[in-house]
């Protein structure tokens, strides 16, 4: 297919959400046989973007034919956040989601009601929640992720 294109995000998991902090370099990969053109608000530098702001940022490559005609579009949504404790938030809420419970729940309840063994995500979550916590890695968010879609592997439920 001649305006085909493939994005690739450079991430410890292929299925990790497209989550960063703010300032760091998001690499990616592109594979295109056309001309394309990458369109965010982060500043593109080589083949990776860093984004001075949090929040939820549009990333977009566009496939362009010779004379400059827009032919195929890539759109990803990536989320920036200040701190990692915001990610495994984040992470939480997926699985608050798939479980489908109450808003009013606790984290501890939410855990409870999966039946799952969560106590790294858990603690961290209250960490950051309640003990105003900021130093969190991306490993931890990394891990919080893979915790998290273990259990709802484990209740057969979509990541």
């Amino acid at each position: 297919y001649r305006y085909g294109v493939v994005v690739e995000f450079v991430r410890e998991l292929p299925d990790l959400p497209l989550i960063w902090c703010v300032g760091e370099r998001i690499e990616f990969k592109v594979r295109c046989r056309s001309k394309y053109v990458i369109k965010t608000d982060g500043t593109v530098v080589d083949n990776a973007v860093v984004f001075d702001k949090a929040g939820k940022h549009i990333f977009e490559v566009l496939v362009v034919d010779e004379k400059g005609k827009i032919r195929n579009v890539k759109r990803y949504e990536i989320t920036v956040v200040s701190n990692y404790g915001e990610a495994i938030s984040l992470v939480f809420k997926t699985l608050e989601k798939n479980l489908r419970v109450s808003k009013s729940f606790t984290a501890r309840e939410v855990v409870r009601v999966a039946n799952c063994r969560l106590e790294k995500p858990l603690t961290s979550l209250e960490k950051y929640v309640y003990g105003n916590r900021r130093n969190y890695s991306r490993q931890d968010f990394v891990m919080a992720f893979e915790e998290v879609k273990s259990c709802l592997r484990e209740l057969q439920l979509p990541a």
